[in-house]
C-alpha cells in the first residue's frame, strides 16, 4: 500500500486536476493501492472541495514549506501500519498514473529484503517543453545523490548538481531518521 503525499500551497486548480485524474484513471483501469495525503500548507482547502473518495485525506498544516509539508505527510502515513512506501508528488504536476502502477508492480516482484530499502526515482519534465527531460536519473553513493543522465539545457547547471543533490540526500536522511525515531518505523520513498 502506497501513501502519496502532495504538499500544496494555494494551488487548488492544479491539485484538483491531479485528484480528478487519479479517480478517472481508476475508473478506466482498476483501483490502485494508493491513498493520497493532501498536505495543505496554505490552509485554504476544505473537505467539501475534495472529490468524494476514501482514498483522499486532507491535512491542514502550518506553512512549513515543501520539505516540512512532505515530512508531515510522511509522518501521517507512517502512523498507520498499512503503508509500505511513500510517493512524494509536487502540487503543480500532471501525474502519469500508468507510471505509478508500473512502480507498484515493480515493488511487488522485488525480493522482500529489497522492498524494505528500495527507492524509485521519477523523471522531471516541463509542461511547457514536453519533449525535454530535465533529469534522467541519479546515483546514490556514500549517501549522496549525483545526477547521471544530464541532457542539454538541464534544469540544474553542472556546477551545482552535486551540491544540490547532496543537500537533498541529507534532507531526506534527516526526515527519514526523524520519522523513524518518532514512529519506530523507517520510511521507504518513491520520488515522483
Amino acid at each position: 500500500q502506497v501513501a502519496a503525499v502532495i504538499c500544496t500551497y494555494q494551488r487548488e486548480s492544479w491539485v484538483s486536476n491531479t485528484l480528478q485524474q487519479f479517480l478517472q484513471w481508476q475508473k478506466e483501469h482498476h483501483t490502485l493501492p494508493v491513498d493520497i495525503f493532501l498536505i495543505d500548507n496554505g490552509q485554504t482547502w476544505t473537505e467539501e472541495q475534495l472529490p468524494d473518495s476514501n482514498q483522499i485525506h486532507l491535512i491542514s498544516n502550518q506553512n512549513t514549506g515543501g520539505s516540512g509539508g512532505f515530512t508531515r505527510g510522511i509522518q501521517e502515513a507512517l502512523h498507520q501500519e498499512q503503508y509500505t512506501h511513500v510517493l512524494l508528488m509536487d502540487d503543480d504536476i500532471i501525474a502519469d498514473w500508468n507510471g505509478v502502477q508500473r512502480a507498484i508492480s515493480f515493488l511487488s516482484i522485488c525480493k522482500p529484503e529489497q522492498q524494505e530499502t528500495l527507492t524509485i526515482g521519477g523523471t522531471m519534465m516541463d509542461i511547457t517543453q514536453p519533449a525535454m527531460q530535465f533529469e534522467a536519473g541519479a546515483c546514490c553513493q556514500n549517501r549522496c545523490l549525483t545526477a547521471t543522465g544530464r541532457l542539454n539545457n538541464a534544469f540544474f547547471s553542472a556546477s551545482t548538481d552535486a551540491a544540490n543533490s547532496c543537500k537533498l540526500c541529507c534532507m531526506v536522511d534527516v526526515f527519514a531518521a526523524r520519522c523513524s525515531y518518532e514512529t519506530s518505523r523507517t520510511a521507504n520513498a518513491i520520488f515522483y
